[in-house]
């Protein structure tokens, strides 16, 4: 699928959280970024984003003040766009390809902006591959 012009793709919640928190694949979403500078989320993304956060703090250890730190950097990213969509749309979507609400709403934006979401949500890829990529994928393109 063809984007709507040069450097516009649609990134799930974790590709965003791999962006800012640092780990095994933010060196990969750093050249994500550097290739594509224009990156476009579901104006609902923050919330997702929230959970993951959280599930980090929990789980991987993460302080407190680096959560704060991070979720404070979320609000900072400039090569982020965030675009209202349509949740109607995503319910039928999800209905049709069993996905998630919140992976509805990213196929929506991408399907609307007629461009791919940049996902390693293995789940997600395999119910619409048409409208998703990983991050290994784009970058080879």
């Amino acid at each position: 699928m063809e984007t709507t012009g040069p450097g516009l793709i649609i990134v799930d919640t974790n590709i965003i959280a791999y962006l800012l928190i640092e780990g095994d694949h933010t060196a990969q979403s750093k050249r994500l970024l550097g290739r594509d500078s224009q990156w476009v989320a579901p104006s609902f993304w923050r919330v997702e984003f929230l959970n993951v956060l959280m599930n980090y703090s929990r789980h991987q250890k993460l302080p407190t003040t680096d959560v704060r730190e991070i979720w404070k950097a979320s609000f900072q990213l400039a090569q982020l766009r965030e675009e209202a969509v349509e949740a109607g749309e995503a319910l039928e979507l999800a209905l049709w390809y069993q996905l998630s609400g919140y992976d509805a709403l990213f196929a929506v934006l991408a399907r609307s902006l007629n461009t791919v979401c940049v996902t390693q949500d293995k789940a997600f890829r395999k119910a619409v591959p048409a409208l998703t990529v990983t991050m290994d994928e784009f970058l080879k393109r």
